[in-house]
């Protein structure tokens, strides 16, 4: 089998850039997938704690749109798939040295300020025990 995928960058130039396309789309695929399976492995089934944290930074994202080329098999063709992203409001929290960061409500955000005290509830990680996955905040600092 590789003997065919090495006569392919013998044949010519644009079977050689071909190849080299391939080659990076199906690491890039493999890539994705062992991210997701680490994502799993680290973070599901773990146990909650509950604890206090400080606010270190708050970050709002407005709206906006991006525009994405999806390849038409039938057209040969690369067509704009126009992808909407809401606004985000998301915190840091520092817990016991480790730093986690959370999406969460407008109200919730308007409330919250820069080194308040809040409760959590969160996970560490089981590969990475550095990563901090945060469950959930309380609604009014502490």
């Amino acid at each position: 089998m590789l003997e065919f995928y090495f006569d392919m960058f013998k044949d010519g130039i644009i079977e050689a850039i071909l190849g080299i396309l391939l080659t990076m789309c199906v690491l890039a695929v493999a890539g994705m997938i062992l991210c997701g399976i680490y994502y799993v492995a680290d973070s599901v089934f773990r146990p909650e704690y509950e604890g206090t944290g400080n606010v270190i930074e708050k970050t709002f994202t407005p709206a906006h749109t991006t525009t994405v080329m999806i390849y038409n098999a039938v057209t040969k063709t690369n067509m704009p798939q126009i992808v909407r992203h809401p606004d985000d409001w998301s915190v840091s929290i520092k817990i016991d040295g480790l730093i986690g960061v959370v999406s969460i409500a407008k109200d919730v955000y308007s409330k919250l300020k820069k080194g308040c005290k809040v409760r959590v509830k969160y996970a560490t990680g089981r590969i990475n025990t550095k990563n901090v996955y945060i469950k959930k905040i309380s609604t009014l600092p502490i």
